[in-house]
């Protein structure tokens, strides 16, 4: 991992600054696109970079950027005795120590439309193979500061969102 560094703007964190100071900073990679779901989720992590010079493939995110929710429990390291490793959750989104980002929908109504946390909905269209893959960008997001508390819970109410998008898929 020489020369790792986190790609989110305003961050300096560097994997071997952190690794010679002992701190316990992990870098994690970029979801891959395998489904709508993934895609979604990657999506979601460009554009919480706040950064354009954003490559998936090759950039990581620190944990500090990550809210210890958004981890999975490690019990076979628990189980052994040995310090667990820090995994991210497959729906988990950076969400602290953010520059100004735009928040997502986050959940989906009835009519099959996806809804803000300020109620304002977006139409899902289809794309030609019958699947909703893409969505009507006329409608507007709020902005808010990265400083917020529903900034800080963006991860669990957007991972459940996601849950929710996959199962009426």
């Amino acid at each position: 991992m020489t020369g790792t560094y986190c790609v989110v703007s305003g961050c300096n964190a560097e994997y071997s600054a952190y690794k010679k100071a002992g701190i316990g900073v992990s870098f994690h990679k970029f979801p891959r696109p395998i489904d709508f779901v993934s895609q979604t989720i990657l999506s979601e992590w460009i554009r919480r970079c706040g950064t354009r010079n954003t490559d998936p493939l090759k950039n990581h995110i620190c944990s500090n950027h990550f809210s210890p929710t958004d981890y999975e429990r490690d019990l076979q390291n628990e189980y052994l005795g040995l310090p667990p490793m820090k995994k991210l959750k497959k729906t988990s989104v950076p969400n602290k120590n953010l520059p100004h980002v735009v928040l997502a929908v986050t959940e989906m109504n009835d009519e099959n439309q996806l809804v803000s946390p300020e109620g304002q909905v977006q139409m899902i269209k289809p794309d030609e193979s019958g699947s909703s893959t893409s969505f009507d960008s006329s409608n507007s997001y709020s902005t808010i500061s990265s400083g917020d508390s529903t900034d800080s819970s963006m991860g669990e109410i957007y991972g459940d969102a996601i849950e929710y998008i996959a199962g009426r898929i």
